[in-house]
């Protein structure tokens, strides 16, 4: 079986949000850990290897805008609801080399919307140097809930009750100064590092990372040191 253990609980307008640690349950028997280590894992891969824990993430409270994120127009839910777009996600590790669970590194709840940044690996070592096809990726966002004053930023003015990507904040701009014009690419949060700041990158360091935060009918992006 799983053992549960809340790790984050983030709550606003008529919403509660819960991220979760599912860890498999040791059976403590030598016998059964040695036959279950033969049977499940002796013939996989060290890098194949599904991890221990799942990370999960739920919600309760009121869903007539699409709040609670799990695809229906629920009016109020009487007990936690998994939200599946957002739980039971992995990725590969290549630095551990190994599978690792995706967890959410941050949740805004705003009064009729929410967003959720995951805690995926990131990259930000490419430059004006690197070759054509280097690409930097950050942290992706998704949005869902009330869009009732656009704040959403799909583009449209309906509500979403599931999880959703959006395009990025310059229209693809940055993409058509650089010759990859038509790319499609989506709304994501540089991690932190240390940057100059200045006309020409020729200022003082400071480290800062980019966040997304929540509000009454608003979302704001911004760079925090």
């Amino acid at each position: 079986g799983l053992v549960p253990k809340i790790t984050s609980i983030s709550a606003g307008g008529n919403n509660t949000f819960f991220t979760v640690d599912a860890t498999e349950a040791i059976n403590e028997s030598p016998f059964a850990a040695a036959a279950a280590s033969s049977s499940i894992t002796g013939d996989i891969a060290p890098a194949r290897r599904m991890p221990r824990v799942t990370a999960d993430f739920w919600a309760c409270g009121q869903g007539v805008y699409g709040s609670l994120g799990t695809g229906k127009w629920t009016h109020v839910t009487p007990g936690p609801a998994k939200v599946k777009a957002l739980s039971s996600l992995f990725e590969f590790d290549e630095k551990a080399n190994r599978m690792a669970p995706i967890r959410l590194a941050d949740v805004s709840v705003g009064a009729t919307h929410v967003s959720a940044t995951m805690d995926n690996v990131t990259r930000t070592g490419a430059t004006t140097r690197s070759s054509h096809n280097d690409t930097n990726w950050g942290a992706d966002v998704l949005f869902w809930g009330g869009n009732e004053h656009y704040q959403l930023g799909t583009g449209k003015r309906s509500n979403l009750n599931a999880p959703a990507y959006i395009g990025a904040l310059d229209g693809g701009v940055g993409d058509g100064l650089n010759g990859r014009a038509g790319e499609v690419h989506r709304f994501q949060l540089t991690p932190r590092q240390t940057v100059r700041l200045g006309k020409d990158g020729k200022g003082r360091k400071v480290s800062l990372e980019q966040r997304v935060e929540c509000g009454r009918f608003v979302t704001a992006a911004y760079s925090a040191v």
